[in-house]
């Protein structure tokens, strides 16, 4: 066998060789290996597109959504925002708008 070779996601979301992991799970081939990996990416919140359809005192309304992954569609006005996962392919979505992240910083 060759040289064994372990990967981590960094906070970057990037995956990198470590030398030293904390934990190893071996897969036994790289389609396991991308299973795996693929498990793993959809744990990591991803921000869900918006797409506006009409206008209101006189500026765009973002009423739709769209799961990054999938582009599941979500309505507003049916309630189904805020859902941590999108139901159809189970990406975590993070709904948290700038606002919400810059008020978070400043604590």
């Amino acid at each position: 066998m060759g040289e064994e070779m372990i990967f981590r996601m960094n906070e970057d979301g990037k995956w990198e060789k470590v030398e030293e992991p904390y934990m190893t799970i071996e897969c036994q081939t790289e389609d396991d290996f991308n299973a795996l990996k693929a498990a793993i990416d959809k744990q990591r919140p991803k921000k869900p597109e918006y797409q506006a359809d009409g206008y209101a005192d006189g500026g765009l309304v973002y009423d739709t959504a769209f799961c990054p992954v999938c582009r599941r569609e979500f309505e507003y006005n049916i309630n189904e925002w805020g859902c941590s996962y999108c139901p159809d392919c189970g990406q975590a979505l993070d709904w948290s708008t700038e606002a919400e992240e810059e008020e978070q910083n400043d604590d």
